[in-house]
C-alpha cells in the first residue's frame, strides 16, 4: 500500500510524480492524482511509490487533525490539505447543482418566462392617406316618395309658422301705432284743453255787479284771471310813482253826474309807464286787467288798508271828473 501523508505528520519521504503507466512526470502529486484518474484509471489502486526524504525540523506549529480518507470503490483519489485521499466518482456534483451557475441560470428562466406571459403590442395598421369616399346609400322610390312628403310638410310647415309670426307682428306693430296715435291724440286734447283756458283766462270777460264783489273780497281767488274793469282814478302822483295809481272802480260803465260818479270800491293798479303816460288823477277809464291778488299799503293818514291788484292791459280815458 501506499503511504498517505498527513498535515500533522511530518515529511519523512519524497513523493515520486513520475506516472507509472504512461511515464510522464508531473509537476506535484495531485497534478499526478489527477492524471491517472482521468487517463489510467483502471491503475488508479496500484500503489505509488514513496521514497523517505531525510528528517527535518518540526514544524512551528501543528495544524488541526484531519480524518484520515480511505479509498472508494472507484479507486479514484483526490488531495486533501497535502495529503492523497481516495474519492468516489458518485462525489461529484452535477453541473446544474453548482450554486455558481444556479443564480444564472435562474435570471435566464425568469426572462424568458416574463418575455412569454407580457403580450405583445398589437400593430395598428398604418393610416392611409387616401381618404376613404362613402357613397350614398341607395334609396328605394318608398323612401323617395315618403323623403319628399315629410320635405313638402315640414315647408308647408315652416311657412305657416312664419306666416303666423308675420301676422302676430302686424297686430303687434298694429296695438302699438294705435296707442301711439291715442297717446298723440290726448296730448292734443290736453294742449287744446290748456290753451283755450289760457285763451279764456287772457280774454277779457265782463263782470256782474256780484261777481266783482266777490273778487274784492278774496282776489287771491281769481288770479290769473281777465276782466273789463271800470273805474275814476283817485291818486296818481309822486307817491304813487309813474307805474301805479289807485282808483275806485266797479262791473259797469258809470256815467258822469255833476263831476262824480258811483264808483266805490278802491283797487290798486299797475302797469307799464308809457301805457299810462296819459292819465291823469280825476280820469275815467275802461281797462281791461289781469288779476294779481290783494296787495296791503300804507295810507297817508297813517293806517294800512289791503285792496286788489290789477296787471293794466290796456286802458281807455272816456270822461273826467274834473
Amino acid at each position: 500500500m501506499t503511504e498517505v501523508l498527513s498535515a500533522t505528520a511530518e515529511p519523512t519521504t519524497d513523493v515520486d510524480t513520475t506516472c507509472g503507466t504512461c511515464g510522464r512526470v508531473m509537476a506535484t502529486k495531485a497534478t499526478l492524482s489527477r492524471h491517472v484518474a482521468r487517463m489510467h484509471p483502471a491503475d488508479a489502486v496500484a500503489d505509488i511509490p514513496v521514497q523517505r526524504a531525510p528528517e527535518t525540523p518540526p514544524m512551528p506549529a501543528a495544524a488541526p487533525p484531519v480524518p484520515s480518507m480511505s479509498p472508494s470503490d472507484s479507486g479514484a483519489y483526490q488531495v486533501w490539505t497535502g495529503a492523497i485521499a481516495p474519492v468516489s466518482a458518485t462525489s461529484r456534483k452535477p453541473l446544474w447543482k453548482k450554486k455558481r451557475f444556479l443564480i444564472p441560470v435562474s435570471l435566464l428562466a425568469l426572462f424568458v418566462i416574463i418575455g412569454i406571459a407580457s403580450p405583445s403590442p398589437e400593430k395598428k395598421p398604418a393610416a392611409s392617406s387616401t381618404p376613404t369616399v362613402q357613397s350614398a346609400p341607395v334609396l328605394t322610390e318608398a323612401q323617395k316618395a315618403e323623403a319628399a312628403r315629410q320635405a313638402a310638410a315640414k315647408a308647408a310647415a315652416d311657412k305657416v309658422a312664419a306666416a303666423k309670426a308675420a301676422a302676430a307682428k302686424a297686430a303687434a306693430d298694429k296695438a302699438a301705432a294705435k296707442a301711439a296715435a291715442a297717446k298723440a291724440a290726448a296730448e292734443r286734447a290736453a294742449a287744446a284743453k290748456a290753451a283755450a283756458e289760457k285763451a279764456a283766462r287772457e280774454r277779457p270777460v265782463a263782470l256782474s255787479s256780484r261777481t266783482f264783489s266777490l273778487l274784492v273780497k278774496n282776489p287771491d281767488d281769481y288770479v290769473g284771471r281777465h276782466f273789463i274793469i271800470y273805474g275814476e282814478v283817485t291818486q296818481f302822483d309822486s307817491a304813487t310813482g309813474t307805474g301805479d295809481f289807485l282808483a275806485d272802480s266797479g262791473a259797469n260803465k258809470d256815467p258822469i253826474s255833476y263831476g262824480y260818479t258811483d264808483y266805490s270800491d278802491n283797487t290798486l293798479y299797475e302797469g307799464d309807464p308809457s301805457l299810462l303816460a296819459n292819465v291823469v288823477e280825476g280820469d275815467v277809464f275802461r281797462a281791461t286787467v289781469e288779476v294779481l291778488g290783494s296787495e296791503s299799503y300804507d295810507t297817508q293818514i297813517g293806517g294800512n288798508t289791503t285792496v286788489p291788484k290789477f296787471k293794466v292791459q290796456t286802458i281807455s280815458v272816456y270822461g273826467s271828473t274834473k
